[in-house]
């Protein structure tokens, strides 16, 4: 794993303004936040809600999924579980949707922006 300031050094040219450094610093901050915030749809728990930032897998079931709703920026509920996790419900367009874990891990979604 890279430190913040090894990463800062690779971005950063030497010689740089400590403001400069320190605005560089704050973005790339934000940009790990932002990718901490991002997880799938299977690891959602029951009355999680979030945002679909996009598909991760190809072919019939990536059109099949688009068909059903999982578009980038629809909010989705994870309504409930089965008894052993697998599949679970999700709201989605007014609708609710059952998915294997093994479909639902291709759903990339933003826990940050689906909170109320």
């Amino acid at each position: 794993m890279v430190s913040p300031s090894e990463m800062i050094s690779k971005i950063v040219p030497s010689g740089t303004p400590p403001l400069f450094t320190l605005h560089y610093s704050l973005f790339i901050i934000s940009k790990v936040v932002d990718t901490i915030a991002q997880t799938v749809l299977s690891s959602l728990r029951e009355g999680d809600t979030c945002t679909v930032c996009r598909l991760d897998n190809h072919g019939t079931m990536r059109q099949r999924l688009g068909e059903l709703g999982f578009v980038s920026g629809v909010r989705v509920t994870c309504l409930q579980r089965s008894f052993l996790g697998d599949p679970a419900a999700y709201f989605v367009k007014g609708a609710v949707i059952a998915l294997r874990d093994s479909d639902a891990r291709c759903v990339a979604v933003d826990k940050k922006q689906g909170r109320h």
